[in-house]
Formats: structure tokens, C-alpha cells, sequence
């Protein structure tokens, strides 16, 4: 599990897929204007996933399909997402399958039937955290393995979010960051936790 410092915006809505259904469009834009400037955090997380051939990736919640960039091409991604937004804005790729579900906690996927399960800055958008864990781990073959990075509490950046940009942005922000409950949540679920750390890394912009 990694727990890193992450850019992400949240809105007043109720839920990931209303967030999202309403501002996935000027995200998925930024996204394309900027398509590395994320490269380091995801990069970050598929070290840790220690991906191998032939592995077949669940990417939840997926956003704009944007792992698929990073992965290897001889990897199988599956793409799971709540915002019908998000899916008609990501791009199509021989190595990816895009999937829209109504709740992550529910995915329509075969048990015991994914290398690994990665999700990347998104959970802090999402309440039921655990319920997303239980299903993870029920998606999970035997050896598998779940790649979590997300915002830590307390931390500059979750302050940054739900101080400044919940101020200053229209939509406002209030995440549900990691706290020192998250690790015993996975293990209590099941997981042996064998990364638990906080990350550093930059966005690298054109100049």
C-alpha cells in the first residue's frame, strides 16, 4: 500500500460519480493538455505494483483511463469507473477494457480473477472505503496484489485541498483522507500490508 501526496480536486456533491459526472469533462481536458505531468506519481505506483507479464490490472476508480499510458502494453487493464463522464471521454486501447459500474464496493468481475487492483488519488471521493476493500480483496488471485496511493490526513496537501481550494473553488472540496485507521481497515479485511509509507514527487509541467 502506498500513501503519497497527491493533487486532486473534490467537489460539494454527493458522491464520486456525481463529482465527477459533473466536472469529469475540464478534468479529462486538463489531463490531455498536461498528459505527463503526472508521470512520476504514476510511475511511483506501478513500481510498487510490481506489474509482470501477462497480469491482468483493475484500475478503480479509473477516471479517464489514464493508467493505461503507463502500463505495460503486454498487460491487460481493466478499467472501472462510476462516472459515465469519465467513460466517454477515455480513449480506447487495444490493452484496456473500460467498465462503468454504479459502486465500487460492487464490480461485476469474477472473484479471485485480477493480478492487481490499483487506485490511484481517487479514494478520498469515495465514503465507503472499507466496502471497496472487501471487494478488492475478493477480486484478488491467489499472490495478487492491491496498490493503494492516496492523500494522508493532516498532511500539507490534504490541508491545501480542503482549506484553500474548498475556499477557492467554486465547487469546494472536502476529502476523506487516510488516517492511521486505513492500514488496520486492509488487514482487517484480509491484506498482509507489506508497503505503508509516505511519497514525494513532483508534477512536471512544460515551461
Amino acid at each position: 500500500m502506498l500513501e503519497h501526496n497527491s493533487w486532486s480536486l473534490l467537489t460539494m456533491f454527493d458522491s464520486y460519480k456525481d463529482i465527477f459526472n459533473q466536472r469529469g469533462l475540464s478534468y479529462h481536458q486538463a489531463m490531455m493538455t498536461y498528459p505527463l505531468a503526472r508521470a512520476e506519481e504514476f510511475n511511483q505506483v506501478l513500481k510498487l505494483a510490481k506489474i509482470k507479464d501477462d497480469n491482468v490490472i483493475c484500475d478503480v476508480p479509473s477516471g479517464g483511463c489514464y493508467l493505461s499510458n503507463f502500463i505495460p502494453r503486454c498487460a491487460k487493464l481493466i478499467s472501472i469507473e462510476t462516472s459515465e463522464k469519465f467513460i466517454e471521454c477515455s480513449q480506447k486501447k487495444d490493452h484496456n477494457i473500460a467498465l462503468v459500474c454504479e459502486n465500487i464496493s460492487h464490480i461485476p468481475l469474477l472473484s479471485e480473477s485480477i493480478d492487481r487492483v490499483i487506485s490511484l488519488a481517487a479514494l478520498h471521493h469515495v465514503d465507503d472505503k472499507f466496502g471497496f476493500y472487501q471487494e478488492a480483496y475478493r477480486l484478488l488471485a491467489q499472490g495478487g496484489i492491491c496498490c493503494l496511493a492516496d492523500v494522508r490526513k493532516g498532511s500539507k496537501v490534504a490541508d491545501f485541498l480542503n482549506i484553500f481550494v474548498d475556499r477557492y473553488n467554486s465547487m469546494g472540496h472536502q476529502g476523506a483522507f487516510w488516517d492511521k485507521n486505513t492500514a488496520n481497515q486492509l488487514e482487517t479485511v484480509g491484506f498482509q500490508v507489506l508497503v505503508h509509507q509516505a511519497i514525494s514527487f513532483d508534477w512536471q509541467f512544460d515551461s
